[in-house]
């Protein structure tokens, strides 16, 4: 795939003119398909990752069925970033979502623009921080809030990050957004948000289908 697609991250316009021919040079924008696996928890590895278009999830493995999903990647973040803290391993498990663009760019090459260049350095830092500071959120509701809420609350955060708003003044998320996906990301299971779901489409808040949800009433999120 054409490493053109890098100039289309948001880090592009922080890089020096030397920068990016180093990144465009290093890098490879590979296509991945749907449901494979970057990389898996524990490998050794010498790449990091851009996502740049497509949706990627980062999972732990743990005790039970269903792996806990810690994240959804979106375009322009950056995933495997456990090597740069002198590890040689990740720290979990990458796998598409649904077919994605995603730049593989060397750690030596990236550590080499990351150390010299402080807006780079900076917005990467903040993307990780916000990152860790949502992780922390889902599961202090997932101990305090009960499971519809946490529906809800999901539902708001891929509105305002992913959603549009029509002129109708409702919001549409796109993409497939399974059952299951809800489920990993609210801590709960797929037959409570089968049920939640149906609830809220009843009383005219959401409207949904394989496709895509409507916000209806984001007010009562």
């Amino acid at each position: 795939m054409d490493n053109e697609a890098i100039k289309q991250l948001d880090i592009w316009s922080h890089l020096t003119e030397v920068e990016q021919e180093k990144l465009l040079h290093e890098a490879k924008v590979r296509l991945v398909p749907k449901s494979n696996v970057v990389f898996h928890e524990t490998e050794k590895g010498n790449r990091v990752y851009v996502l740049i278009s497509g949706k990627v999830l980062l999972k732990h493995c743990n005790s039970s069925p269903e792996d806990l999903v810690i994240h959804l990647v979106r375009p322009g973040e950056l995933f495997g970033e456990s090597l740069l803290a002198s590890s040689s391993t990740y720290g979990y498990r990458a796998e598409t979502l649904e077919e994605s663009a995603i730049a593989f760019i060397p750690l030596v090459a990236f550590m080499e623009i990351f150390q010299k260049n402080a807006q780079v350095g900076w917005y990467f830092f903040h993307s990780q921080a916000r990152r860790l500071q949502k992780a922390e959120g889902k599961l202090i509701d997932f101990r305090y809030h009960r499971t519809e809420k946490r529906i809800l609350a999901l539902l708001k955060e891929l509105m305002e990050e992913q959603g549009r708003r029509l002129v109708s003044g409702e919001w549409e998320i796109t993409g497939r957004l399974t059952h299951q996906l809800i489920a990993s990301l609210a801590l709960t299971t797929r037959q409570s948000v089968s049920v939640i779901l149906n609830k809220l489409k009843k009383k005219g808040i959401i409207n949904y289908n394989r496709h895509h949800i409507i916000i209806r009433r984001p007010d009562l999120l």
